[in-house]
């Protein structure tokens, strides 16, 4: 009980000291070291005014010269120079000027070029040199679908003997008749799905289905001929995409585009890429147009077989090759040359 009693009063006093040395620290009379009374000083007066530095006196006037007459001179006033205005300033003003002026003349309305005839001017934009899939079935006779003027480069090329075309009819052959005995051909060939496209003046194109190929330009027998993809396609899963990049046997790939037409074309210098061309079988018409049918084909027509090869690799999607083998060969080995010589 005592020792409690003592506890109580012992923390009663040690409260009651720590109150008057805080009561005295507050109040400054407590012992605090000199350091501490000198900075509470400092901070107890008021901080001294920052030195102003006063602008320079202008000097006096210069005296002003004597005149003959023994008074002073009065000195010409200078005249202020005209800023000379900017060249976008000059430009805003003209053009409002001119905008006034077709307003006034053209009773209060401001003339605004038609957007329709700005968009007229802009370019078609080309994919490889050659317009997308899309781009080949727009305009032609009644929309039918056009096949470029100067087709992309072909890893062969093959011009097929008028007189494949002349024998087997007395009547003046037409463009018809043409296209009957190419897919004849092609479909002794064992070929199917093809497609037609309108070929500068009167002309037409047929192309082809991919198709796998031998090294030695026979077409791979079986159903792997035709089921075999060349390269990745945009409708692909990624899964797909692997396999076919990684899993599907290297190989190569053929498409063919049989042009009929009176004029003389060139190739273009760029390569076509395997997806363009897989997709014209699928952008083309499935018949040859009236009006290109019953067209003469006459001793200026040539039909040009254009061949175009694709490589697959293990490790790397198709891209287009050169052929190590002449556009007759191709033709050969695809039976369509005996066909159509028949």
């Amino acid at each position: 009980m005592l020792r409690n009693t003592v506890r109580i009063l012992l923390g009663f006093f040690g409260l009651a000291l720590v109150s008057i040395l805080l009561w005295a620290f507050v109040l400054g009379d407590f012992p605090a070291s000199e350091d501490m009374k000198q900075a509470s000083m400092a901070r107890a007066l008021p901080s001294p005014p920052k030195p102003t530095v006063s602008a320079p006196a202008p000097s006096a006037p210069a005296s002003a010269p004597q005149s003959k007459n023994g008074g002073s001179a009065t000195a010409a006033p200078t005249k202020r120079q005209p800023k000379k205005a900017s060249p976008v300033r000059k430009a805003a003003k003209k053009q409002t000027q001119s905008a006034a002026k077709s307003a006034s003349s053209g009773g209060g309305l401001i003339q605004i070029p038609s957007a329709s005839k700005s968009a007229d001017k802009v370019a078609k934009p080309q994919i490889g040199g050659l317009q997308s899939a899309m781009s080949l079935s727009l305009g032609g006779n009644d929309g039918y679908p056009v096949f470029p003027d100067n087709p992309p480069k072909a890893s062969a090329t093959e011009v097929i003997p008028n007189a494949f075309f002349l024998k087997d009819t007395d009547l003046p052959p037409t463009l018809q008749h043409v296209s009957n005995k190419i897919h004849a051909a092609l479909d002794e060939g064992g070929y199917f799905d093809t497609s037609f496209y309108q070929f500068r003046n009167g002309g037409f194109a047929l192309a082809t289905k991919l198709e796998k190929i031998n090294e030695d330009g026979s077409p791979v027998v079986g159903a792997e001929r035709w089921t075999a993809v060349a390269g990745p396609r945009f409708d692909m899963t990624f899964t797909e995409y692997l396999k076919n990049l990684f899993i599907s046997e290297p190989g190569y790939y053929r498409i063919i585009v049989f042009i009929v037409s009176a004029e003389a074309f060139n190739q273009s210098p760029d390569e076509v890429e395997q997806e363009t061309a897989e997709a014209w079988v699928a952008a083309g018409a499935n018949a040859l147009h009236k009006d290109i049918a019953k067209a003469e084909y006459t001793d200026d027509h040539r039909c040009t077989a254009l061949v175009y090869v694709f490589e697959k690799s293990k490790t790397a999607p198709s891209k287009f090759a050169g052929s190590w083998l002449q556009g007759r060969t191709h033709l050969e080995k695809s039976k369509l040359w005996s066909a159509l010589s028949q």
